[in-house]
Order: structure tokens, then C-alpha cells, then sequence
């Protein structure tokens, strides 16, 4: 009997990740067949080119993070400033993997074209997503006060990726990540949060 069709991309996905971190772009989908166990003619049928698994790999383990679930089970109480500080210490972490990946796809000659690397969200698209419903959802509650959650959630996320940019091609580092972090999300509820309520959050 075979696998599901879904389950059979998901563990081509998985030995392809481990393919390319082991081997780069040297990595065939040959090596990929072997290690998912399955035929090189399957790989093919999931994915039009070593390109665009290649991409697709890079991604897999990037698209659920912790945050996610945090934030969303978070709305209406805790503590607003750890929250986001602890979403924001996962997304920079991951964005530490996923820029220098991102980086050697280009040097590489491989273009990223959202097309046909992706049937849903990408990944970025998602965690701003995620982000914004978080900041509209407290706002709704009046625990916060963003007049435009979708370009705050960009701001905030931008200024992580910003952060790994430099760090990894121009080798600068402004502060830690953790006290970065910290920066950006003062910075994002310094221009969000109520005068009244501005002590609440802190709690």
C-alpha cells in the first residue's frame, strides 16, 4: 500500500532538509530518494524542480513556532511586553538560520518565486499574520492601541530581519539579540499603548 500523497511530500521534505544542511547545494535529489526512501522519479512528482525542494526544505521546520500558539492563547491577559519579547527572541532565532540559508540560495543563482515555492503563506507572510491578529485582538480589548496592527507587525518583524541582515553581511551587531529584542518591543508599545493604561501592561 502507499503512502498518502501527503505524507510521502512531508518525508521527502524532512530527508531533503538534512540532505542540503549536510551537503549544500551539492546535495542531490538522488541522496534525497535514498534517505526519504523512496524513488527519484517520486520527488519529481511533488516538486518541479531540485530548486524548488531545495527551498521548500529550507522552510519546512520554519512555517509552526511556539509563539504562534502563544500569542493566540495569550490575548486579553499576561504580560504584553514579555509576550511579544518572547515571540520576538523566537523570530529572530529562526531568522538567524533562515537569512543565511536565504543568502546562499542567491549566491547560488537560485531565485526564491513565491509562485511555485509555496501552495499556502510563506513562512514571513504567516508570522506577520500571526502577529497582527495578536496586536488587533489586544487592541479590541483596549490593552493596546495600534492604529494599523498589519504595519506594526511588519515594523516589528522587519527590524529582526534587519538585525540578522547586518550581522550577516556586514558582521554588526547593534546590542545582543536579547537586548535588541527588548528595544523593539519598547520601541512598538511606546507608540501603541494608552497613557492610561501604560503601567498594565508592564504587570
Amino acid at each position: 500500500m502507499s503512502r498518502p500523497v501527503s505524507i510521502q511530500r512531508d518525508v521527502i521534505l524532512s530527508a531533503a532538509l538534512k540532505i542540503f544542511l549536510r551537503h549544500g547545494l551539492k546535495g542531490t535529489t538522488a541522496q534525497v530518494a535514498k534517505a526519504a526512501g523512496v524513488s527519484e522519479g517520486s520527488i519529481f512528482k511533488h516538486f518541479k524542480t531540485k530548486n524548488q525542494l531545495f527551498i521548500m526544505a529550507l522552510h519546512t521546520e520554519a512555517k509552526e513556532m511556539p509563539w504562534h500558539k502563544t500569542l493566540a492563547e495569550s490575548i486579553g491577559k499576561g504580560n504584553i511586553s514579555k509576550l511579544l519579547e518572547t515571540a520576538g527572541r523566537e523570530m529572530l532565532a529562526r531568522l538567524q538560520i533562515v537569512i543565511p540559508r536565504m543568502v546562499m540560495l542567491s549566491s547560488g543563482g537560485m531565485l526564491m518565486d513565491n509562485r511555485w515555492c509555496f501552495k499556502d503563506e510563506p513562512p514571513p507572510l504567516h508570522n506577520l499574520r500571526i502577529l497582527a491578529k495578536y496586536l488587533q485582538a489586544e487592541t479590541k480589548l483596549g490593552r493596546l492601541a495600534v492604529k494599523d496592527p498589519k504595519s506594526q507587525a511588519h515594523a516589528f518583524v522587519g527590524a529582526l530581519a534587519h538585525y540578522v541582515f547586518c550581522e550577516t553581511l556586514l558582521g554588526y551587531r547593534p546590542a545582543t539579540p536579547n537586548a535588541y529584542v527588548r528595544a523593539v518591543v519598547g520601541m512598538v508599545l511606546g507608540t501603541s499603548v494608552p497613557t492610561a493604561t501604560r503601567k498594565s501592561w508592564r504587570k
